[in-house]
This record gives structure tokens, C-alpha cells and sequence, in this order.
């Protein structure tokens, strides 16, 4: 275990290992991630996926995870090397700029003056209902 997962999570290596890795994701993302798990179980390696896992703290933490198989010498799937990547800060700008786009949405459709957007050419390439 790395010792970064200190600064990112706040828990120190030693009280994470010889826990289970599935108790600190969120549980609804547990359930989407089942599949994955087996996937990489039966030697696949995966695609990068997000979820939530505890903070030492007791919070929800966005990151970007990726899981390779590891195989013994006669290549049986022994378990996993798993990679987790901080993307708190990404996945928070990603919901602040879906949540200004709701509100744009919402100040166009329901306005009752007209806007439109024009490019730098002059044409119009949106205008409001």
C-alpha cells in the first residue's frame, strides 16, 4: 500500500491493511462495481472507473480507480493491483459547471426576453424559445 493513501484518504497504510477494500467504497457504488471485480477476478485487466471511497474521516472521496489482475507463476489470479487516483477536485468542478448549466437552462427557457447568442461572425447560433 502506498503511503500517499495517507494524504488523500487520511487513513495510515497500517490500519488499512488485512481490511477488505470493498468496505471503504460507498455502497451504491459497491453494487456498480461488482461486475468489474469479478472481471478482474477471471483475469481481465480494466478500464479506469470513479467511485467513492471512506475518508478516515468518514466522508465520501471521488476517485479514479484501475485494477490489473496478479497471476502466479502458472498463471492463476492470485487477487489484484489496484490504482486510485485523487479526482475530488474534477469530479467538483464537473458538478459545478452542470449545476450553472441547469441554471442557464432554466434563466433561457423560462425568460420572457429574447437572448441569443451570436458568433463573431454575426450569425446566430442560438436563440431562446
Amino acid at each position: 500500500m502506498s503511503a500517499s493513501v495517507e494524504r488523500v484518504l487520511g487513513w495510515r497504510p497500517d490500519e488499512l491493511l488485512g481490511t477488505r477494500a470493498a468496505d471503504l467504497v460507498e455502497q451504491s457504488d459497491l453494487t456498480r462495481l461488482a461486475d468489474r471485480r469479478e472481471r478482474v477476478l477471471r483475469g481481465e485487466d480494466l478500464a479506469v472507473a470513479e467511485y467513492r471511497v471512506r475518508t478516515a474521516q468518514g466522508d465520501d472521496h471521488w476517485v479514479s480507480g484501475f485494477a490489473q489482475p496478479v497471476v502466479d507463476a502458472a498463471g492463476v489470479v492470485q487477487g489484484a493491483m489496484v490504482g486510485l487516483r485523487d479526482i475530488g477536485a474534477e469530479v467538483a468542478a464537473r458538478q459545478a459547471l452542470e449545476a450553472r448549466e441547469r441554471h442557464l437552462q432554466l434563466v433561457t427557457e423560462e425568460a420572457t426576453d429574447v437572448i441569443l447568442q451570436i458568433d463573431a461572425d454575426d450569425v446566430m447560433q442560438w436563440v431562446s424559445r
